[in-house]
Parts: C-alpha cells; structure tokens; sequence
C-alpha cells in the first residue's frame, strides 16, 4: 500500500495531491475563461471597412482549449491514482478526528461563493471546520501523518 519510510515521505505525498489539486482548478477555470470567450458577442458590421486577412482568433483559442483540455485530462488521470491511494491511506487511521483533519485539508476544496472558484483549505479553515484551534488540528496532522507511516512501515515487514 506505500513506499514512506518517513513522515516527511508521507507529507510530500499528500501535498503533491494539493498542488496537482490546485493545476487541476487552473486548467480548468483557464479552458472556461477561454470558453466564455466563444459565446456570442456585440458584433458591430461596418460595410464600409473591409479587411484583407482577417485573423482567425476563433481557431486559435479552440485550439488553446484543446491543449489545455490535453493537459487537464492528463492531471487528472495521474491525480486520481494519487487520490485513490491517499484516501486509502486516510482510511486506514483509525482516529476520526486524524482522518477529517487529513481529508479536509489534503482532499477537499471549498468554494469562494462570489467567483465559484474553488480553493484549498487552510489549516485556520480546517479549524474552523473541525471547532478546534489551529494547534489542535496540526497536533492531529501530525499524528495522522505518523500512524500512516508506522501503517505503511508495519506492512512493508510482513
């Protein structure tokens, strides 16, 4: 089930979640931004002024999305193996407090409500969630963090 001789193995695999997390997010609100841009404008016609060659920019931003679409796609397939195998893990902790601590802060994203972008959440956000002060909630985090290597450690030697 895992690789982590350390907690600090451990913590850099969790926090490769949150950063492909957020390049997810990118993507996604870029190829959106770009989409939006598809969507019918005010089109002044002056028949009086005609251009060469007009540029194509309708082309050119498909084919923008198309690569971040690629790429996005791409994210997305190598994050859900991580996301599978982190949940797995967090699963595994036999503390609810360690697991919603770890789930809320590595897995989950909460909505801004003006810009419906979503973000990570922070560990005061976490807090917050949880009705416990910050120290408490990286207390929990790092024991979470602790009993998912001493897991990981325990079955490598069987």
């Amino acid at each position: 089930m895992g690789e982590f001789a350390t907690v600090s193995e451990a913590k850099d695999f969790f926090r490769q979640i949150r950063k492909e997390q957020a390049e997810i997010g990118h993507l996604q609100e870029m190829i959106s931004n770009i989409e939006i841009s598809f969507l019918p404008q005010a089109i002044r016609y002056d028949k009086d002024k005609v251009q060469q060659s007009p540029k194509d920019t309708m082309l050119e931003r498909a084919a923008i999305v198309a690569d971040y679409q690629r790429q996005l796609n791409e994210s997305l397939s190598t994050f859900t193996e991580k996301a599978i195998r982190a949940e797995k893990l967090i699963m595994s902790l036999e503390s609810p407090d360690e697991r919603d601590v770890m789930r809320l802060y590595y897995m989950e994203t909460m909505t801004i409500s003006d810009s419906k972008k979503r973000i990570n959440y922070t560990w005061e956000d976490v807090a917050s969630e949880k009705s416990m002060d910050k120290r408490t909630v990286l207390r929990l985090h790092g024991k979470a963090l602790f009993h998912i290597t001493q897991k990981v450690v325990t079955q490598c030697h069987f």
